[in-house]
C-alpha cells in the first residue's frame, strides 16, 4: 500500500536517482544551493547515467503527481536532448495523457516516433491515444498501421488494441480475429493470452472462457491480474455453476485480497448463492476496507441493491434480514454500529423500509447506547410511518430509547409541558417557517421563488421535519397512487390514450406561441415537442392532482418535499426525471400551501449555494459516432431514431446515407443478459452541439435559520439548517420549455434544411413515432418537395392520430392489423404491409420436447408511466397474484416450470413481483430477449394487456396467450380469436392443455395459422 515503508532496494534505487539528478543540475544539491555557474555543464553522457536519470523522473508517476512528472521529463530531454531514452517521450506521454491533455500528449508521440522511429512502444502509445476520446475507427486505423510498419510479430500491442477497438464498434468477429492472430504471434504474453481469452466471452460460449481462462491461469500463474480469476468465476457464473464460481474467486482473494473490486464480487457471489452469514461477513470487510482507506471519515455505506453480474436482485436483501437472527449467531464478529447503519441504508435504497426499520431495531438492542443508530431508527420510522400520524415512537419501536430521550421527544413533537426546552425549540422553528407562506393562493401560471430548507443529516432538525408533513419520493408515488384508485383517474379506463391527447393540445398551445417560421413552422415545431410534452405531462398532471389533495387537507403545517439534488434535469424522460418535485412544489404554493424543498448535507453547507437546471435530453443525444463522413450527394436517406431493428431497414433499403440521430433503438430491447452497441454506423450528421442546450443557474439566499439541539453530549455545537430563497423564476412552464428547447430546435431544422438542399435529398426514411430530429429533418424533405416514408416503432402501430397526412407519403407496418388502423386513418395514403422488418418467417421451436417440462415464461410489462396509471394497478396485480398461484397448484399435476422476463428496471422488474407475490420460490428469471431465449417447450404469456414479445415468440414457434381479467385499453393489434385471452381460470386450463400429448402442438398450430396471413409478406420494398 502507498502508506507502507519503501523497501531497502526501493530507497537504494531512489537514492541513486537522485544522487544522478543532482549531478546533472537536475536537481540542487544536499547543501546549500550554489551559484548557477558552479553547476556542471557537461557531463559524460552513457546509458546507464540517462537510465538513472530517468528513474528520477519516472518517481512522481508512482504517486499520480503527473504535473511534477512532466516537469522531469522535460528537464531530462532539455539536458539529452538525441541521446536521451524513448522512455522519456514515453514518460511524457502517459503524464499528459493521465491530465486529460491529450493534444499535447499526442504531438509529443508525433515528435518521439520522428526521434525513435524504430520504437514499436513510442507508436504503440500513438495509436491508442484515440480510445481515449473513444475514436475508435481512428485508432483502428493507427493500429493497422503500426502493423504495417513493424511487422506481424513486432509487438503483441497492436493485436490487444484493434481486438479492444473491434469490439466497441461493435465488430465482434474482427475483434475475435486480432485476438487470434495476437494469441498466435504472442502465446507466451500474459497480456495477449488473457484478450485471447476475453474473446470467449464476448462470443458468449462460456465453456470455452472457462477453458482458455483456466488456461491462462496454470499457465501464467502469479503474473496474472486479479481481472483474470474474476473473468473465469464470471464464466462458470454465466454456465449456472456458483460453487466452481466461489472456489476461483476464493483462489483469486488469496492473491489479490485488497482489491476491493474482487472482494465486493465475492459478496455479490455470496448473496446470488444465498449464503447469509460469508455475504454480511464480506460486506463487513468492505465497509471496514473504505472506513481504513479515508482515516475513519467514511459514513454510512450503502451496498449494492442487486447484482450487477450475479444472479441476484432487492429480493435477496428482504431473505436476508429474515434469517438474520440465525445469521447473528454465525458471524465470528459482533456486527458494528456502521455496519447496522450501512445495511438499513442499503435496505432503503433496495426499497425495503420494513426491512431497513428491523435491522435498525437489531441494531439498536445490539448498541443501546449508540446514539447513531437511535437516531436512523427513528428516521426509519418516520420515513415509513409519517403518513399515519405522530407515533408514540418508543413504544411502537419495542426498542427501550430511554437512554434517548431527545428522539422519542423530538419525534411526537415534543412533551407538550410548557417549560420543555425542545418543545419550545420546535415551536419557536415552526413559527420561522410558517413566515414563508404564500401571501395569496390564486391559480397563478407564472412561477415565483424556491424555498429550499438546508439540513444537516442525523440532527435533530432532520427529525423534527419528517415528524410533520414530509414527502419522499417513494411517499409520492403512494400518494398518487391511492388518489388515483380513490377517485378512478379516466387514465386508466378511457378508450383513448387522454394523457397523449391533452399532450397534443398543450403541444399545438405551444406552437402557436413560439412558432418561428419558416425553419419552426407551426405544426411541425408541435409535433416536434409532443415527445417531450408528453413525457412531462406523465410528471405533471399527476403532482398536480396530488397538489389539489394536499390543499384541501385542513392542516396549516408546512409540507416538506424531499428534494435529491439542488441540480434538476429538464426534458430527462418520465423514467429518470426528478423534475416531478419541482412540479408538486409550485403547485403546492401556487394554492396558498407552505412548502419547502429539503436538502441535506454533511459538515458545512455549501457558501454560495444555487439552484441549476442542466440539460438531460437523452433523446436528442445523437447515437453511433459517424466513422467515415460521405460528402456526397444522396436522394434517399435514413434518420433511425426510433426505428424498431434498424439494421434489418437499412439492408431493405439498399444504397441510404444513415444519420446519426438520438433514440436509437438497440438490437434487442430490455434484454439485461449481454452487452449491446448500436446497430447502425451513421455516415453523416445534421446535430448541433448539445452545448446550445442552456443551463439556468437561479443564486439562493440565505433567508433565516432553524435551530436544533445535539442528540448527544458529545456532539458539540447545535445544529442548524438554512432557509434558502431564489429570485422569482417567472413566466410559466411553455415559457422555460421554450426557453430550453428554442436556440437547440431551431439549429436543429437549419441544419436540416441546409442538408436537404446541399445533398439534393428526395427521400428520407423516419419512424412512425414522432422523434424531435426525425420530425424536423422529415418537415425540411417536405418543404424541399420530396417524399416521408415512416418505418414501425413497435409491430404495433405508433402516433397513428398524432400525425398529419401533409406531412409523410407512405408508411410501412408489421403487421395487417397495423395497415387497417393507417388505412382507416388515411384512406388516401400508401400503406405497405412489411413484417420482415421487425420478424422472420416464422420457424418450428428446435426445444420442443414432450418429454421435458413445459416452460411458461411471463413477459413483463410497463404498468404505470411513472406516477401516472395506465391501467388499475389493482386489478392488475390480482391477476399477477391469481396467476401464480394458480400455475403453483398446476406444478402439482402436471410438468411445468415458471418464468419471468422483467421488462428493464422501469417496467415490471423482478423484484417488484418478489414483493407482489410474497415468494421467488414459485419462478425463475429469464433476462434474454425473447428473440433469443432458449427454454424447453416455451410459452409465452401476458398479462392484462398484450406484448409485442407474442408476435417475436410465434415468429420462431413459440405460442403466447393473454391473462385478461378486466377491460383495458391495449396498444397492440394481437387478435384475440388467435391468442388464447381471457381470465386467470380460462387461461390456467389453457397452460394446462399445453402440458399434456398434443397439446402445444395443437395451439401452436393453430396461431401459426394467424402467422401466415397476418404476418405474411407483402409487396415488395
Amino acid at each position: 500500500m502507498a502508506s507502507e515503508r519503501p523497501s531497502p532496494a526501493v530507497r537504494r534505487l531512489r537514492r541513486l536517482a537522485g544522487r544522478s539528478a543532482r549531478k546533472l543540475g537536475l536537481l540542487p544539491p544536499a547543501g546549500p544551493k550554489p551559484p548557477a555557474s558552479q553547476l556542471p555543464r557537461k557531463q559524460k553522457l552513457d546509458r546507464e547515467w540517462v537510465n538513472l536519470t530517468a528513474s528520477w523522473a519516472r518517481m512522481p508517476m508512482a504517486d499520480g503527481n503527473w504535473a511534477e512528472a512532466i516537469r522531469r521529463w522535460e528537464q531530462l530531454l532539455d539536458r539529452f536532448g538525441p541521446s536521451s531514452s524513448w522512455s522519456a517521450y514515453r514518460g511524457l506521454i502517459v503524464s499528459y495523457t493521465e491530465l486529460g491533455r491529450l493534444g499535447t500528449a499526442g504531438a509529443i508521440a508525433a515528435r518521439g516516433r520522428e526521434m525513435f522511429p524504430e520504437s514499436v512502444e513510442l507508436a504503440s502509445l500513438w495509436a491508442g491515444l484515440p480510445m481515449f476520446d473513444e475514436e475508435w475507427a481512428a485508432s483502428v486505423e493507427r493500429w493497422v498501421e503500426v502493423l504495417e510498419q513493424y511487422g506481424p510479430t513486432a509487438s503483441w500491442k497492436p493485436y490487444r488494441g484493434l481486438a479492444n477497438c473491434y469490439e466497441q464498434i461493435g465488430d465482434i468477429p474482427a475483434s475475435v480475429e486480432a485476438a487470434e492472430l495476437g494469441y498466435q504471434h504472442f502465446p507466451d504474453i500474459v497480456e495477449m493470452a488473457t484478450t485471447w481469452a476475453q474473446m470467449s466471452m464476448i462470443e458468449e460460449d462460456w465453456p470455452e472462457a472457462v477453458n482458455r481462462f483456466q488456461h491462462v491461469l496454470d499457465r501464467f500463474g502469479s503474473q496474472v491480474q486479479w481481472k483474470a480469476h474474476l473473468r473465469l468465476a464470471l464464466a462458470h457464473g454465466r454456465q449456472g455453476d456458483l460453487e466452481a464460481a466461489g472456489k476461483t474467486l476464493a483462489i483469486g482473494l488469496e492473491r489479490y485480497s485488497y482489491e476491493l473490486t474482487l472482494v465486493g464480487h465475492a459478496a455479490e457471489l455470496a448473496m446470488a448463492r444465498r449464503d447469509w452469514p460469508e455475504a454480511v461477513s464480506i460486506w463487513n470487510d468492505i465497509l471496514e476496507a473504505r472506513i481504513r482507506l479515508s482515516n475513519g471519515q467514511v459514513n454510512k455505506t450503502v451496498f449494492p441493491r442487486r447484482g450487477s453480474e450475479w444472479p441476484w436482485y432487492e429480493e435477496a436483501w428482504e431473505a436476508l434480514i429474515s434469517d438474520w437472527p440465525s445469521i447473528e449467531q454465525e458471524l465470528s464478529f459482533q456486527p458494528s454500529p456502521m455496519l447496522y447503519r450501512s445495511l438499513g441504508a442499503s435496505f432503503e435504497s433496495a426499497d425495503l423500509p420494513e426491512a431497513a426499520l428491523e435491522i435498525l431495531r437489531h441494531g439498536a438492542k445490539a448498541h443501546p447506547d449508540d446514539h447513531s443508530i437511535a437516531f436512523d431508527l427513528a428516521a426509519a420510522y418516520l420515513d415509513l410511518r409519517h403518513d399515519e400520524g405522530k407515533p408514540a415512537i418508543a413504544s411502537e419501536l419495542g426498542v427501550d430509547l430511554e437512554g434517548h430521550p431527545l428522539m422519542s421527544r423530538i419525534c411526537v413533537g415534543g412533551s407538550g409541558l410548557a417549560n420543555d426546552p425542545i418543545s419550545a425549540l420546535c415551536a419557536r422553528n415552526e413559527e420561522t417557517l410558517d413566515g414563508f407562506r404564500p401571501a395569496r393562493s390564486e391559480l397563478s401560471t407564472e412561477l415565483g421563488s424556491v424555498h429550499i430548507l438546508r439540513v444537516p443529516y442525523d440532527s435533530s432538525i432532520e427529525l423534527q421535519i419528517k415528524a410533520g408533513r414530509y414527502l419522499t419520493p417513494k411517499g409520492i408515488e403512494k400518494r398518487v397512487r391511492q388518489i388515483s384508485e380513490r377517485d378512478a383517474w379516466d387514465e386508466m379506463t378511457a378508450p383513448e390514450n387522454l394523457v397523449l391527447k391533452r399532450a397534443r393540445e398543450v403541444s399545438a398551445e405551444y406552437a402557436r406561441r413560439f412558432a418561428d417560421r419558416p425553419l419552426l413552422e407551426a405544426d411541425a415545431l408541435g409535433e416536434a415537442v409532443l415527445f417531450f410534452v408528453f413525457h412531462e405531462l406523465c410528471l405533471y398532471e399527476p403532482m398536480k392532482r396530488l397538489a389539489e389533495d394536499i390543499a384541501a387537507q385542513d392542516d396549516s403545517s408546512p409540507v416538506f418535499i424531499e428534494g435529491p439534488t439542488d441540480t434538476y434535469r429538464y426534458i430527462d424522460g418520465y423514467s429518470f426525471s426528478d423534475f416531478d418535485v419541482l412540479y408538486l412544489y409550485f403547485e403546492l404554493r401556487r394554492r396558498g400551501v407552505n412548502a419547502f424543498l429539503c436538502r441535506y448535507h454533511h459538515g458545512d453547507p455549501p457558501s454560495k449555494p444555487k439552484l441549476r437546471f442542466v440539460p438531460g435530453v437523452r433523446s436528442l443525444l445523437p447515437r453511433g459516432e459517424v466513422q467515415r463522413t460521405s460528402d456526397s450527394t444522396n436522394p434517399r436517406v435514413l434518420v433511425p431514431a426510433g426505428i424498431r431493428s434498424v439494421r434489418r431497414v437499412v439492408g431493405a433499403l439498399g444504397q441510404t446515407l444513415v444519420y446519426s440521430s438520438g433514440s436509437v433503438v438497440k438490437e434487442f430491447a430490455y434484454d439485461r443478459s449481454l452487452r449491446q452497441q448500436f446497430p447502425i454506423e451513421p455516415q453523416a450528421s445534421f446535430h448541433p452541439s448539445l452545448t446550445q442546450l442552456p443551463e439556468f443557474r437561479f443564486d439562493l439566499w440565505p433567508a433565516a435559520v432553524l435551530h436544533g439541539v445535539p442528540l448527544h453530549p458529545a456532539d458539540g455545537l447545535e445544529p442548524t439548517a438554512r432557509i434558502e430563497v431564489s429570485a422569482e423564476l417567472g413566466g410559466d412552464w411553455l415559457t422555460w420549455l421554450d426557453r430550453a428547447l428554442h436556440d437547440y430546435l431551431s439549429g436543429l431544422s437549419a441544419r436540416a434544411f441546409a442538408q436537404v438542399a446541399a445533398r439534393e435529398i428526395e427521400e428520407v426514411h423516419v419512424c412512425d413515432h414522432l422523434f424531435t430530429d426525425a420530425v424536423l429533418f422529415a418537415n425540411a424533405v417536405k418543404a424541399n418537395g420530396g417524399r416521408v416514408v415512416l418505418w414501425p416503432h413497435s409491430a404495433n402501430p405508433v402516433h397513428v392520430n398524432e400525425r398529419r397526412a401533409e406531412s409523410f407519403d407512405e408508411v410501412h407496418a408489421v403487421t395487417q392489423a397495423g395497415c387497417e388502423q393507417w388505412r382507416k386513418r388515411f384512406p388516401e395514403m400508401k400503406v405497405t404491409h412489411s413484417p420482415s422488418v421487425m420478424l422472420d418467417p416464422p420457424t418450428r421451436n428446435t426445444r420442443v420436447d414432450e418429454s421435458l417440462p413445459l416452460s411458461v415464461v411471463i413477459i413483463g410489462g410497463r404498468s404505470v408511466l411513472r406516477h401516472m396509471p395506465i391501467l388499475d394497478r389493482d386489478l392488475h396485480e390480482k391477476s399477477y397474484r391469481d396467476l401464480f398461484a394458480g400455475l403453483e397448484k398446476l406444478k402439482k399435476k402436471h410438468s411445468l416450470n415458471v418464468f419471468f422476463k422483467p421488462r428493464g428496471h422501469t417496467g415490471e422488474h423482478e423484484m417488484w413481483l418478489a414483493q407482489l407475490i410474497g415468494s421467488s420460490d414459485q419462478w425463475e428469471r429469464v433476462l434474454e430477449h425473447p428473440l433469443r431465449m432458449d427454454l424447453p417447450n416455451m410459452l409465452f404469456v401476458s398479462v392484462s394487456m398484450g406484448s409485442s414479445a407474442l408476435l417475436e415468440g410465434l415468429s420462431r414457434g413459440i405460442p403466447g396467450l393473454v391473462v385478461r381479467d378486466f377491460p383495458v385499453r391495449d396498444y397492440t393489434t394481437l387478435d384475440a380469436d388467435t391468442f388464447p385471452t381471457g381470465r386467470v381460470g380460462e387461461m390456467l386450463d389453457t397452460i394446462a392443455a399445453c402440458c399434456r400429448p398434443g397439446g402445444y402442438e395443437a395451439l401452436l398450430e393453430h396461431e401459426l395459422k394467424y402467422y401466415a396471413t397476418e404476418l405474411e409478406v407483402g409487396e415488395a420494398l
